[in-house]
């Protein structure tokens, strides 16, 4: 074999290579990993990734605390600003974290995004609503949080 036919088959082989790498990567960042337990897809992170997701789960949990709160008080510019902090300024935190970001299922990542979106959505009008509506909204938006709990086990 000649020398520029070898350098052929080594510059073929090594986009082959690379071409299966990035689908790799790409498939798992795309699709995330997981198991089935109980009903329930259980997704597998280290110790801190489960720690910043529980975190962040707790975040939501008082936001929305905050959000009742100010609707019982009638303080319709805190709903706006509770629910902003559930937003996606707090999704933005995990965007730092790419690894735990293709260990996540699509379904997950696609429930988790839509319900801080909604939470801005939330914000962006809380001004302008009932405390009822305000109320229904936020019980809507926790159907997510519901189905992600009943759904999802995050495990180390």
């Amino acid at each position: 074999m000649n020398s520029e036919k070898r350098w052929k088959t080594i510059a073929i082989v090594s986009l082959i290579l690379c071409f299966m790498s990035i689908s790799t990567f790409a498939y798992f960042f795309y699709y995330g990993r997981g198991h089935t337990v109980d009903r329930r897809q259980y997704i597998e992170v280290t110790k801190e990734e489960r720690h910043m997701i529980l975190r962040e789960m707790r975040g939501l949990l008082k936001g929305v605390q905050g959000i009742i709160k100010a609707v019982s008080e009638q303080n319709f510019k805190e709903v706006a600003i509770q629910a902003r902090s559930n937003g996606m300024v707090m999704a933005s935190e995990a965007k730092e974290h790419a690894a735990l970001v293709t260990k996540l299922p699509l379904a997950f990542k696609k429930m988790g995004f839509g319900t801080h979106r909604s939470f801005d959505h939330l914000a962006d009008r809380a001004e302008k609503m009932s405390g009822d509506e305000i109320l229904k909204e936020t019980a809507t938006i926790m159907n997510n949080c519901v189905a992600c709990h009943a759904g999802y086990r995050i495990t180390e």
